[in-house]
Parts: structure tokens; sequence; C-alpha cells
């Protein structure tokens, strides 16, 4: 009986009126952004194709090709948010995603992220770094490419990342990471390496006394 009471918390219509509020938001800041594409190539307004995009993101999409099927198999909910008569292609999201400079992706959503009701407060960013596949060159002797990542859980997003030499170096780039966004008053996960008192310190997020 408690479950389905639980259930009957979150009405069709908050769902309806937090789904508006979301598109909202999105087209606002992004149709203030200038776009960077030739105005041949300006099908779609930039804040419609980030629209698809935060939603196939927040619906589970990530990589292009899933972001691509999500935007196939909703074109009709899509439709009743943005006014499109067809829509983007796997190539259109693929120029967005690839060709705009990454830090300025990164910088955009970091943004938008903080125009939202109390920017990133009570959200879990999770605090990582992963080896890249892929990215070691034997013939230049290049070592493999080790980031930390700082990951907005709920939205899917990467707000920082800072290139380290190896995972024992960890531990020197995550308050530069953290010195690069506001997260007062955000919940951060991190393994072992991560809790460290000496880390723990920021100028920029750490309380002011």
């Amino acid at each position: 009986m408690a479950s389905k009471i639980r259930k009957e918390e979150y009405s069709d219509l908050e769902k309806e009126l937090d789904i508006e509020a979301f598109a909202k938001s999105i087209l606002k800041f992004f149709s203030g952004v200038s776009d960077p594409r030739l105005s041949q190539n300006q099908t779609y307004k930039l804040e419609h194709i980030f629209f698809i995009i935060l939603s196939a993101m927040l619906a589970g999409a990530n990589s292009i090709n899933q972001i691509a099927i999500f935007s196939k198999s909703k074109a009709q909910w899509i439709k009743r948010f943005i006014p499109i008569d067809s829509i983007p292609t796997y190539g259109v999201f693929w120029w967005i995603l690839v060709r705009i400079k990454s830090e300025f992706l990164r910088k955009l959503l970091h943004e938008w992220l903080e125009t939202l009701p109390g920017g990133l407060k009570n959200q879990i960013l999770a605090m990582d770094g992963k080896c890249l596949r892929g990215t070691q060159d034997s013939a230049t002797l290049n070592p493999t490419l080790h980031l930390v990542s700082l990951f907005a859980v709920g939205s899917g997003i990467v707000l920082a990342q800072q290139p380290v030499g190896n995972k024992s170096n960890e531990i020197t780039a995550i308050p530069i990471i953290l010195d690069q966004v506001d997260v007062q008053g955000a919940i951060i996960t991190s393994d072992a390496m991560g809790c460290q008192k000496s880390v723990m310190v920021g100028e920029n997020w750490t309380e002011k006394s």
C-alpha cells in the first residue's frame, strides 16, 4: 500500500511541468549562444539540437549513434517541444559534438547547469580517473592518456577534466578540477585516493570561515 502512495506523489501533471521547464531552460540558454556553424549549415537551430542531445543523454544515451536513435524513436515527443518538420540526422549531431571544441562544449553545458534552480546544489558529482584506450602511441613513445573527470551523475555531463601522467598523480588533479567548478552544496563521490585531507582543500569550493 505504501508503494502505491509513493508512486502517486509525483503526478503526471508534475512530470509534464518539469519536462516543459527543462525544455524552456535549454531553449532559452542556447538561443543566446553564438552559432559556430556556417549559415548554410544551420538547417536546425542550435538550441533545438541541444534539446535533443540533452534529452537523449538524460534517457541514457552515451554515444552519437544512440542520440540519433533516440531522436528517431522519440520524434513525435520531440516535436511537442520544438517546431521542426524533420528530425536531425546522425551527421548533424556528429558535427556539433565532434567539430566543436570539447572545452567550449563543457563550458556551455556547465553554464547551462548553473542556470537551473539551485545550480549544482544537492546534485551528485562523481570524481574518477580513467585511462583512454587507443591513446598510446608506440611510434612516438607517448604514454596512454589518463584523465581525471568530474561527472554530474543526474545529467550525464562531464563538468571538468584534467590530464595526468598516471593514476598516482590523480591526487594533484582533484583540487585543480574542483577549483574550476562551483560545487558548493553538491555531493561529491570519489575513490579512497581522493578522500584524503590534503586533497580536500580548495579556494573556490570549500566553506569560507
